[in-house]
């Protein structure tokens, strides 16, 4: 309803209408210009719109900035379309106004292609500009999107709207819907914006709708920007349009049933009914199927079709489009048309024609021959641009998904040289559209870093990950490199430290036993823990790393993502995921990243049970780049165990209006590489692609692109590294570093970052100990600790694969595994400390082997049979459980005590058999 008192006079001019007579046709350059009005909210406007319309369209009325009112009314009245010039100089008159004319079917069309100063609306809000940012750009064309015409332009200015939501996607797709009417193209007849399109939306009483213009009409564009407002004048004219219209899903396995969606909007309540048509269309144009709906009123609920099962001919994937139009009673007529592209692919997957990836040392290969990957992390260019304040929708949605758009992308990320892309998989109804991306991908020899929601290295949500993993038959993509178990886990809200409470406690109670006990061993004097466990470190009010505790925390935070990497790791293999796996960390490298330090696990988190590690490049600035991202790297494969590396999240940000940064991002795109390749990484991932999007409040961005997609500068440096990556193979050097505490190294490793010594440290870092099979240097190690805790620092150990009677268990971290009495346990314990150990299947002092807790509370020791040696190596035992009750299973340094992970085992009665 309208607000009456806020909009009094608005409202007596809109409802006069029944008593006035409609002006005559007059001749005008603009055809059915004698429909229009004119508001000149600015006469004297630069754009040069103002002067344009009162040249052109002689025979409309015309208005001045403080005539709002009577236009806003005389429009509705007499059914004209309003066209607006110099909006940036609206007042709140206008703001006021525009809103009740739209709802009551009002026609609007914005021109001008200046961008406001001071004002970034959020997108499709029908005020005062077009769904979300805007961004210029230059064409060498112009497309009618309905009809294909072209008008050739010479490198034309226009501005263009980020491409928002279409339209398509059924009752998943968004309500509000935009219409690209004219599209802008390069020279390669690329598109690079649209000048020219419409918002759609539901109002209260029908539809809301307006269009916008976005080029100059100064000088030699005069022929353009009328061919411009004459399309957008027809679109304004229409009363009824679609929208959630479509399928939610943008790709169908063959034999899947296709089901249409279609719901419509009207300017007023329709007395007629209407009918929906939905085709499915091939290459070519050619009409597979069509379904038409029986005529309705209801607009409000839409209408479903189905349309018969997704079949392609021969064993290739292909793609189509589905048609929906909206249709009067005799389906004679269409009043709006959508259109929707969707692949339908094979029940399998072609055969493979890329080579899987296998790890050899500390490189990739992809069967002879090395593999250096190249990838970036990506989001279209459509969506990346959207604004930058709220939240941004994830582009897999089926509401925002646009695979036309993502095709050219992936045509210019290969032609760019990339060879893969990151990107994240979150929920099921993403899952089709995720097909059609890695259906592209494979098709241009592109891989996929995939990151799989519930793979959560702290909080597994296994269900939700097996769903997704078995959803997208991710085991059979050819193309996949690798899959995320970890996308930087982070302690940063109160929810998460909420839940790692009670870990926390538990966790110090398996190392310590008692609270008193610990505060002994801690050498804790300021906290005495005489009220119980202590909570969490503060991490956000102190210097962190400075307490002991602050030690053991992050310790307990590796052992955390140890556990979780190993639970996602079992799960991904048991769902026949045969491709390396990795997490992504993070390594903290300067004091700014202070709040990193404990709230992410270091790089060697997980990696005794990952394949390879994957580490973010926030914290190499621009100064030192090449050693600083050369030190994060070495950092990384030593504490890993020699793992291979990749960089991830890397890059240089542009700041608005600054051309000298793009020349700044190209000379450290230059230098990481440099950093890559001295240091014989595995490869990385550059953030971001797109760019010229998301500017903070200080206008830097981190993309590769410009708005309208087109390459930075920075693209050169990727070229360069692509060429000489291609017959490189990497070679890992002999680690020749010193030795450094993995709890430690943290603090050190960013203490050397931020010296102002510029002579770097060579090598690796490898954890202390990790060579030793004595555990004496541990009082050597008192950095930066002047009293060192005498305790089993470095010796630390999980659980791996569980057989029961062959048979592969999932171990969660505290839950127990389930047995029977007779059932024969087949264990491997994981080091996951940093010095080797010694266990030869001899049970005497100083050795490593396994305690078994009985119900009873009585211990017996089993051997280890083989010794596992360096730090992530594994030692396998097996016992077979004689009684009933819960069992606790841990491994002890015979002599000084137990450590790592206790397995919990609940064994049952054997059943009785008659």
């Amino acid at each position: 309803m309208l607000n009456c008192l806020r909009y009094p006079v608005l409202l007596i001019l809109l409802f006069a209408a029944a008593s006035c007579s409609r002006p005559s046709d007059e001749e005008s350059s603009i055809n059915g210009g004698s429909r229009v009005a004119i508001v000149s909210l600015d006469p004297a406007d630069a754009s040069g719109w103002s002067a344009f319309l009162r040249d052109e369209i002689k025979s409309g009325p015309h208005y001045g900035p403080a005539q709002v009112e009577q236009a806003l009314g005389d429009a509705l009245r007499d059914d004209r379309v309003l066209v607006v010039a110099g909006v940036e100089q609206a007042d709140d008159a206008w703001v006021a106004g525009v809103e009740p004319y739209l709802q009551a079917g009002g026609r609007l069309v914005y021109c001008g292609a200046e961008p406001f100063a001071s004002v970034e609306p959020p997108p499709d809000v029908p005020m005062m500009s077009p769904p979300g940012r805007r961004y210029a750009t230059t064409c060498s064309s112009l497309r009618d999107e309905t009809t294909g015409s072209r008008l050739q332009t010479a490198g034309l200015a226009c501005q263009s709207p980020v491409s928002a939501a279409r339209g398509w996607g059924g009752r998943l797709g968004a309500e509000t819907r935009w219409i690209p009417l004219v599209t802008a193209l390069d020279d390669r007849g690329d598109p690079v914006g649209w000048p020219v399109s419409m918002w759609v939306g539901p109002g209260e009483s029908g539809a809301m709708a307006y269009g916008w213009v976005a080029v100059n009409p100064l000088r030699d564009a005069r022929a353009a920007a009328a061919w411009c407002l004459q399309r957008a004048l027809e679109e304004a004219r229409k009363n009824h349009f679609l929208i959630q219209a479509g399928s939610a899903r943008h790709a169908f396995t063959e034999g899947e049933p296709i089901v249409v969606e279609g719901r419509w909007v009207s300017r007023h309540a329709p007395e007629a009914s209407f009918r929906i048509a939905a085709a499915l269309v091939e290459a070519g144009g050619r009409v597979v199927r069509r379904v038409v709906s029986p005529p309705s009123t209801d607009r409000g609920e839409g209408i479903r079709l189905p349309t018969g099962m997704a079949s392609i001919p021969g064993s290739r994937t292909t793609l189509a489009t589905l048609r929906v139009r909206l249709r009067d009673a005799d389906d004679s007529r269409t009043l709006d048309e959508l259109n929707q592209v969707v692949s339908i692919l094979p029940r399998q997957p072609d055969p493979a024609d890329m080579e899987p990836v296998t790890v050899s040392g500390g490189s990739l290969r992809q069967g002879r021959r090395s593999l250096v990957i190249n990838g970036l992390n990506y989001w279209p260019v459509c969506l990346g641009s959207a604004p930058s304040t709220g939240p941004l929708p994830h582009w897999l949605d089926p509401a925002r998904f646009d695979g036309p758009a993502v095709m050219r992308d992936l045509d210019r990320i290969q032609e760019a040289g990339f060879n893969a892309i990151a990107l994240q998989l979150m929920h099921p109804d993403q899952v089709p559209q995720f097909r059609f991306v890695m259906e592209e991908l494979r098709r241009r020899n592109l891989w996929a870093m995939v990151y799989v929601n519930g793979l959560d290295p702290y909080f597994p949500r296994l269900e939700d990950a097996r769903l997704l993993i078995r959803a997208a038959g991710l085991a059979a993509w050819p193309n996949l490199l690798t899959v995320e178990t970890a996308w930087r886990p982070v302690v940063d809200t109160r929810s998460v430290r909420e839940r790692l409470s009670a870990q926390w406690r538990s966790w110090l109670s398996h190392h310590f036993g008692t609270p008193a006990a610990a505060a002994r061993v801690l050498h804790v004097t300021d906290r005495p823990f005489v009220s119980g466990w202590p909570d969490m470190p503060d991490l956000e009010n102190h210097e962190h790393g400075s307490t002991v505790l602050d030690l053991y925390f992050h310790r307990f935070l590796i052992d955390m993502a140890d556990r979780g990497s190993r639970t996602s790791v079992q799960l991904c293999r048991g769902e026949g995921v045969t491709v390396p796996l990795t997490a992504r960390l993070t390594a903290p490298v300067k004091p700014a990243d202070d709040a990193d330090l404990h709230h992410a696990p270091a790089p060697q988190a997980g990696s005794a049970f990952l394949d390879l590690v994957s580490v973010d490049g926030w914290g190499i600035g621009p100064d030192r780049t090449v050693e600083t991202a050369d030190r994060i790297l070495r950092y990384a494969r030593g504490m890993s165990g020699g793992k291979p590396v990749m960089l991830t999240e890397w890059g240089r940000e542009v700041v608005r209006g600054d051309a000298g940064s793009l020349a700044r991002q190209e000379v450290y795109y230059d230098a990481v590489y440099q950093a890559i390749e001295q240091t014989a990484a595995a490869g990385s991932f550059v953030w971001w692609y797109p760019g010229g999007c998301r500017f903070g409040p200080a206008g830097r961005d981190f993309g590769l692109t410009h708005p309208d997609g087109r390459w930075r500068r920075a693209v050169d440096a990727v070229r360069r590294f692509t060429n000489r990556s291609r017959n490189r193979n990497p070679v890992v050097e002999p680690w020749r570093g010193a030795e450094q505490d993995p709890y430690h190294g943290m603090h050190l490793f960013r203490q050397e970052m931020s010296s102002e010594d510029v002579r770097m440290p060579t090598g690796e870092i490898r954890p202390a100990g990790w060579k030793e099979t004595s555990l004496g240097l541990m009082a050597s190690l008192d950095r930066p600790f002047k009293s060192r805790p005498e305790h089993l620092d470095l010796m630390n150990a999980a659980w791996g694969e569980v057989l029961v009677d062959g048979h592969a268990r999932l171990v969660r971290y505290g839950d127990p595994i389930t047995v029977e009495v007779g059932n024969e346990l087949t264990l491997q314990a994981v080091n996951t400390g940093s010095v080797a150990w010694d266990a030869g299947g001899r049970i005497r002092d100083g050795e490593v082997a396994v305690r078994v807790r009985t119900p009873e509370g009585l211990d017996e020791i089993v051997s280890v049979k083989t010794n596992p040696g360096d730090a992530g190596r594994q030692a396998t035992l097996r016992w077979t459980p004689a009684r009933p009750g819960l069992w606790e299973i841990s491994p002890v340094w015979v002599g000084r005590g137990s450590f790592g992970e206790t397995l919990r085992v609940e064994v049952a009665a054997s059943p009785q058999v008659p």
